[in-house]
C-alpha cells in the first residue's frame, strides 16, 4: 500500500482525483474530507493543505504527492520529481490592487523563498511579510503588493488585483520520497506505467485514410507518426493506412495528404498508449 498526498482544496484537488480516475484508480468520497482508500488499487489518499505536502513526502510520511511545482521549489524539500503533470497550471508574480500605482516597498506572500530569489535576481529591494493571507494584508493597507501563484485562467479583476510583474509559471508535479521500500516501488512503477500511457495519449490522435496502392509508399514517408504506420490491403487497388500522431502535426500535413490522393481521412482520440 502506498500513500499519496493530494491538495485538500482548490481546482488541483478536482484535477488530481480526475487524473487518478483516468488511470483506473477510483477514490470514494473521503471520510471527513481528509482520507480515502482506493477500492481497486493499493493506494491510500490523504487530502492535505498543498503547501505541507512536499515536506510530508521528504519525511517519508507519504510516498507520493501531487503538488504545484512552485511549492516544491519553495519548500526546498528533499524529494524527487517523478513526472510533470498537465494539470494545475498557475501564474506566479507580483500583484497589486487595481487602483495601486506606486512602486512596491512592502510585499506580502506565502512564498518568501521564491520571492527572495526573484528580488535578488532582479536587484530589487522590498520588505517581505511572510503570511498565509497576503491579500488580507493588501486590502488592509499593510502591504503594497502580494506575491502569489494564481490559476492560469483566473481573472484577477474579480479579486480586485492586477498582475504587475510575472515571474514564472507553475504546474502540478508528481513527487516521491527518495528511498521508497522495494515493495512500494513496485506499486509506484505500476502507477507510473498507467500515468505515462495516459499522459502520452493526451495530445495524440489515430489517423486513418484510404490511399491507392501506387501512392501508398510515398504517403507513408511523409506521415509524422509515433510508430510505423499500419497498412492493410482493402482490395486490389486500395490500402487502409492507420497511424498515431500528434494532433498539431496532423494539421501540418492534412493538406499534403489530400494532395497525395488520400481519401476518407478520419481522426479519432487516443485513450491510452503503451509501448
Amino acid at each position: 500500500m502506498i500513500r499519496i498526498a493530494i491538495p485538500s482544496g482548490g481546482t488541483l484537488k478536482t484535477e488530481s482525483t480526475e487524473l487518478l480516475r483516468r488511470i483506473g484508480i477510483e477514490l470514494p468520497t473521503a471520510e471527513n474530507g481528509r482520507h480515502a482508500l482506493a477500492a481497486n488499487f493499493p493506494l491510500d489518499a490523504l487530502f492535505m493543505p498543498e503547501a505541507e505536502t512536499p515536506q510530508l513526502v521528504a519525511d517519508g510520511l507519504c510516498d507520493l504527492a501531487i503538488v504545484g511545482s512552485h511549492l516544491v521549489d519553495e519548500s526546498q524539500a528533499d524529494v524527487q520529481t517523478l513526472r510533470q503533470l498537465n494539470i494545475g497550471h498557475r501564474r506566479i508574480g507580483i500583484m497589486a490592487a487595481n487602483a495601486a500605482g506606486r512602486t512596491p516597498r512592502t510585499i506580502a506572500t506565502a512564498l518568501p523563498n521564491l520571492l527572495a530569489k526573484h528580488l535578488k535576481n532582479t536587484a530589487q529591494r522590498a520588505k517581505v511579510i511572510k503570511t498565509d493571507a497576503p491579500q488580507t494584508l493588501l486590502e488592509a493597507g499593510a502591504a503594497d503588493c502580494i506575491f502569489d501563484a494564481v490559476a492560469a485562467n483566473e481573472p484577477l479583476e474579480t479579486r480586485g488585483l492586477r498582475l504587475t510583474e510575472k515571474t514564472g509559471d507553475s504546474h502540478a508535479a508528481l513527487i516521491a520520497c527518495r528511498q521508497p521500500s522495494s515493495q512500494n516501488q513496485i506499486i509506484i512503477d505500476s502507477l507510473l506505467m498507467r500515468l505515462d500511457a495516459t499522459l502520452l495519449a493526451a495530445s495524440k490522435k489515430v489517423v486513418a485514410m484510404h490511399i491507392r496502392k501506387e501512392f501508398c509508399d510515398a504517403l507513408v514517408r511523409v506521415l509524422p507518426c509515433q510508430k510505423k504506420p499500419i497498412v492493410t490491403e482493402l482490395d486490389g487497388e486500395t490500402n487502409l493506412v492507420r497511424s498515431v500522431m500528434d494532433e498539431v502535426r496532423f494539421w501540418d500535413v492534412a493538406a499534403t495528404l489530400k494532395e497525395m490522393h488520400a481519401t476518407n481521412i478520419t481522426v479519432t482520440p487516443v485513450e491510452r498508449i503503451i509501448f
